[in-house]
């Protein structure tokens, strides 16, 4: 199989420098008022775990401007263990990492910056041997999460408040990041080519 190359008007990469993660707590703010007004004023700054040692903060960043396009925290080990803790005391699934702070801005590539965000997740996490990745989704979100492949994590698929989400009802859901790949396949899923028959240069996950 030969691979398509893609060059995107944006980069995706992980981040660290102060005035990155300052921007990315901004957006996130914008983006959690239109539905979460009261949780979205505490993300006006960054938050400790944007700066954890087992957290990973990922950014779509313009390539004209510079401008935040949009971001998500990846968490692990300590920073993830009690929050999946919390998570597996509903059920016997096994999960090794949560994904958190999903933002995409409103412009006509966010469709484009979702689908990137998402397959850096993906390969991140494949390449480091994380088979279940973990989200707690406050809705619509959800339903963003069930069309990259994300499916309920408990038996019973009722909302559940959790802390870390402002104490709002969420979908606990989990990724499978080896079975996804064959659904896409199977189901020939518009997804597939833009995850697994296209290089995107600008999508730099470090190995």
């Amino acid at each position: 199989m030969k691979l398509i190359t893609e060059a995107l008007p944006f980069r995706v990469e992980p981040v660290s420098s102060q005035g990155t993660i300052n921007a990315i707590a901004e957006q996130r703010s914008i983006q959690y008022s239109a539905h979460y007004g009261d949780f979205a004023s505490s993300l006006k700054t960054p938050e400790p775990d944007d700066t954890h040692p087992d957290a990973l903060l990922v950014a779509a960043i313009s390539m004209e401007d510079g401008k935040i396009l949009g971001s998500f925290r990846l968490e692990n080990d300590s920073l993830a263990e009690e929050k999946i803790s919390i998570i597996e005391k509903y059920g016997q699934l096994k999960i090794s990492a949560l994904v958190s702070r999903l933002v995409v801005s409103k412009t006509k590539e966010q469709i484009s910056v979702r689908n990137a965000l998402f397959k850096f997740l993906h390969r991140y996490c494949f390449s480091r041997q994380v088979q279940n990745i973990l989200v707690a989704a406050k809705p619509p979100l959800d339903k963003i999460y069930h069309r990259l492949g994300f499916k309920p994590a408990l038996e019973f698929d009722h909302l559940i408040p959790n802390e870390w989400s402002g104490n709002h009802a969420t979908r606990i859901m989990f990724l499978d990041t080896v079975e996804v790949v064959v659904n896409w396949h199977n189901g020939r899923h518009d997804l597939y080519d833009f995850m697994a028959k296209t290089f995107h240069p600008n999508i730099k996950i470090s190995l």
